[in-house]
């Protein structure tokens, strides 16, 4: 009996032993877990920790962003400012550049003595006819200093150009100064006829007697008859002749005169003209007024662009050149018409 007590003691100590050992060991894997748990709470604390620091330095960053979007709005604003001011330059520099390019057309126009006296050329009518406006306003002091300033280069001008070649100043003067010179060499030849008048008046030869009876009834001045009996001539052949090629433009003649070839005489006129000139003429400038051929004499008178030649039998008066120089000046007016 005491055995089997003792044997149920024994059992029921070794279950208490095993039930205990087992309650050790699963302490012990409490103890574990707990330190385990311990660990997991500090490393989620450390955890919690980090996140709070990461979250505060998360909170830092934004603000950092803030403050970078702030900065990045202020250089785009700087960058729109230096786009508008870049923008400002380039057309600063583009006006430069044309202001540049002007600036050396300018130059290279100044330098070019060419285009300087094309542009004075161009300008200088005008600026003549604006001087002549302001002096016709002004008093006669103010408008004597644009003829003195263009006296001299004016008349030294005219100078060189009519010793260089009289020509073409003749023939510019021509319409204007023949029929002053025609009226001179008729008022000289009216004087003369009045000198032969006087003269004839105090002659009482029976010729002289027989003039004056037929200018009487002819209702004609007596110097006039006298030149017409004691002056005998008659043209005979006019030719009109172009100045510069020699060539024939027009020819008259009487109806009895025998012809020859008018072209060919034409010609012959203005070969004698050239021999002359190349010949004996110094300044190469001199002209031929008259041609002795026989009976016959042959008047030149030139114009501008033509030349006119009477053939003349006898001895006519210088009235008649006055007459040639009148008839070809009608010409000239009638062509320039």
């Amino acid at each position: 009996m005491t055995l089997k007590k003792n044997q149920i003691f024994a059992n029921a100590f070794q279950l208490i032993d095993e039930f205990l050992n087992s309650q050790q060991t699963q302490l012990n894997v409490l103890e574990e877990r707990t330190k385990y748990l311990k660990y997991e709470v500090r490393s989620i604390e450390l955890t919690i920790k980090k996140g709070i620091e990461e979250q505060k330095g998360f909170e830092v960053l934004e603000k950092g962003f803030e403050v970078l979007e702030k900065r990045f709005e202020t250089l785009e604003k700087r960058i729109d400012s230096l786009e508008q001011v870049n923008q400002e330059g380039v057309s600063r520099l583009s006006l430069m550049e044309d202001t540049l390019v002007g600036l050396k057309t300018l130059e290279t126009q100044s330098n070019d003595r060419e285009y300087q006296t094309q542009k004075i050329a161009e300008m200088l009518p005008h600026v003549i006819d604006k001087a002549k406006l302001s002096l016709e306003s002004s008093n006669s002091f103010e408008a004597t200093e644009l003829v003195d300033s263009l006296q001299i280069p004016v008349e030294l001008c005219i100078k060189q150009s009519i010793s260089q070649d009289p020509h073409p100043f003749a023939d510019t003067l021509f319409p204007v100064m023949g029929p002053a010179i025609r009226k001179a060499i008729n008022e000289t030849f009216k004087s003369l006829m009045q000198a032969i008048n006087q003269t004839a008046e105090h002659s009482l030869s029976p010729q002289g007697l027989a003039w004056r009876l037929e200018a009487r009834r002819k209702g004609l001045p007596f110097s006039e008859i006298v030149l017409e009996k004691t002056l005998i001539f008659r043209v005979e052949q006019v030719f009109l002749i172009h100045r510069e090629s020699g060539l024939l433009i027009q020819h008259l003649h009487r109806q009895e005169v025998k012809l020859g070839d008018s072209d060919a005489i034409s010609a012959m006129l203005t070969a004698i003209q050239d021999f002359i000139r190349d010949s004996f003429s110094e300044s190469k400038t001199e002209e031929l007024d008259s041609v002795e051929i026989g009976n016959y004499t042959v008047w030149l008178e030139r114009g501008p662009y033509a030349v006119l030649a009477c053939v003349i039998r006898g001895v006519a008066p210088y009235q008649l050149r006055n007459i040639m120089r009148s008839s070809l000046g009608v010409l000239i007016e009638c062509v320039a018409k």
